[in-house]
């Protein structure tokens, strides 16, 4: 037991290490257009999706991950074929980008329910 556990503690360290690579390599990136960097603009285009994750992109009109930013998981999660794995990959990304969705408001929370 103690061996899975030490391979699941390494597992996360490397993951945590990938995407704080990713981060770095996507801000190097982005520092060598200072026209973009300046105006607040990341493509979408610059990130790997998948399939569904276009899907919702395209759906919403996202052409930037601020515009992505504006949206909430609700928003996501309404789109056919989106789910938990989508809203993850969609979270990761703007996650590489330092940003995060939009956090419920309490008044939409409420009509939900």
């Amino acid at each position: 037991m103690d061996i899975v556990k030490k391979l699941r503690e390494e597992a996360q360290l490397l993951i945590a290490a990938a995407l704080e690579i990713e981060r770095l390599r996507r801000a190097v990136y982005l520092g060598k257009s200072p026209d973009e960097k300046r105006s607040g603009f990341t493509p979408v285009s610059e990130f790997g999706w998948s399939v569904r994750a276009r899907n919702v992109l395209s759906h919403h009109a996202i052409s930037s991950m601020e515009e992505l930013a504006r949206l909430s998981e609700n928003d996501i999660l309404r789109h056919r074929n989106a789910g938990s794995t989508t809203l993850n990959e969609i979270k990761s990304n703007l996650a590489l980008a330092d940003m995060e969705l939009r956090l419920q408001s309490a008044s939409s929370e409420e009509q939900q329910a």
